[in-house]
């Protein structure tokens, strides 16, 4: 990962595309005539459909959805390699980032569109009211282009050897833009209503864990309050403390932030070793026991319900 700059004079589309952003890539060396192992990760996956658009799709404006199985029988994805690779990048942008599975796609790239030493070429894109479909991941299967151009003008072998036979790598690579991954987190999970303005972060990719008020601005509770903070840091948290202003007002400032989880230390607290543990999207509280604190938080920010955490 780092940062690269776009060989063009004039940027467009304001953070979109501009000269200068982060990219995330991979490089996956493969032998062609080897990927069971690819096969097997795939078998569980078989029902899953991907999303695709096609040439024919550019006609009809649709969207062809097709199993995993079904990808892989007709050859439509080339190969195993290929194939996981493509339900990897659309299950994590939908289950860990939180994309909307209708607001993603597979664009098909056609000769013209695609680089020249890709064989076939999809880029994951995302669907925004504001910005239509951008692209996010470009997957690009280099089959042995890269190696053998090295090889040919190198004039050094760099084939490896395989089980006795030898084999020169076929590459698989995608590539992220970072810049344009964030955007897209921060597009969908702005909320408003007539009451506050917060971000539905997912729970597991929240730059803040969980934030740690007192009610008050008590030397007793103050201390208390400072104490849990520490304890959840202890344990791995990412946590943010805060006695300024009213407790609505934190609320909400944590709320703008995207910080799932706010503990509130009160008068309960001093007598009882109880605390509040609100959740930001629902605003709702249940009162938890201290010692089972960093379990349930745990719980709570790997998507447990606060109701369930209450049972």
């Amino acid at each position: 990962m780092g940062k690269v700059f776009r060989n063009e004079i004039a940027p467009r589309r304001a953070l979109i595309r501009m000269r200068e952003f982060q990219q995330l890539e991979l490089h996956v060396f493969f032998d062609p005539d080897d990927l069971d192992s690819y096969r097997e990760k795939l078998e569980s996956l078989y029902d899953y459909k991907l999303r695709f658009y096609t040439p024919k799709d550019r006609i009809t404006g649709g969207i062809t959805e097709m199993t995993v199985k079904e990808a892989l029988e007709s050859g439509y994805t080339v190969n195993p390699l290929i194939t996981y690779w493509l339900v990897f990048y659309q299950k994590f942008f939908n289950e860990t980032l939180g994309f909307p599975l209708e607001r993603l796609r597979y664009r098909e790239l056609l000769e013209g569109e695609k680089a020249h030493y890709a064989l076939v070429h999809w880029d994951l894109e995302a669907y925004t009211d504001d910005l239509g479909w951008t692209e996010l991941v470009n997957n690009a299967y280099r089959t042995d282009y890269d190696l053998a151009g090295h090889q040919r003008v190198s004039g050094v072998k760099l084939e490896v050897d395989v089980g006795g036979k030898k084999v020169l790598p076929h590459l698989y690579e995608p590539s992220i833009g970072v810049d344009r991954v964030v955007y897209h987190v921060l597009a969908y999970s702005y909320r408003e209503d007539g009451e506050r303005i917060w971000l539905s972060i997912p729970r597991k990719i929240a730059p803040i864990d969980v934030a740690v008020f007192p009610l008050l601005k008590r030397e007793d509770m103050v201390r208390k309050a400072k104490e849990v903070a520490e304890n959840l840091i202890e344990d791995g948290f990412y946590v943010f403390y805060d006695d300024s202003g009213s407790i609505g007002r934190r609320y909400r400032r944590m709320d703008e932030v995207g910080t799932p989880a706010c503990i509130t230390i009160d008068h309960e607290t001093l007598a009882d070793d109880t605390v509040t543990l609100r959740d930001r999207d629902t605003m709702k509280q249940i009162r938890v026991n201290l010692k089972d604190l960093s379990t349930k938080l745990r719980r709570f920010l790997d998507g447990e319900s606060l109701e369930r955490l209450e049972k």
